[in-house]
């Protein structure tokens, strides 16, 4: 998988989505993917949080999926590709994790 394929495959899995929670868990598969393609270990290099679950940033409203291994500010770039029908929201929180909220 290249790194291009790898944000098609993040923004179409959250285009494709009808609600925050199925877009997180579309994402963080994609992610995993990814990572264990690249060789990585991805039950050390991705994370998913439900709303109320700690994490590395104050929001603990959203959904939440961070990749900090993947490619430069991966988040950034999915999140300007996507192609939704207005029901749910990613946005970054840094550049290598995104947030899920509805629309």
């Amino acid at each position: 998988m290249t790194e291009r394929q790898f944000i098609k495959s993040v923004a179409d899995a959250i285009s494709k989505a009808t609600d925050p929670e199925a877009a997180a868990k579309a994402t963080y598969e994609t992610c995993c993917k990814a990572a264990e393609t690249w060789g990585m270990k991805p039950e050390i290099e991705v994370s998913i949080r439900a709303p109320g679950e700690p994490r590395h940033h104050g929001d603990i409203d959203c959904w939440s999926v961070a990749f900090e291994a993947g490619p430069y500010e991966w988040a950034v770039t999915a999140s300007l590709s996507v192609s939704t029908r207005g029901d749910v929201l990613a946005e970054p929180y840094y550049s290598f994790d995104l947030c899920f909220t509805d629309a």
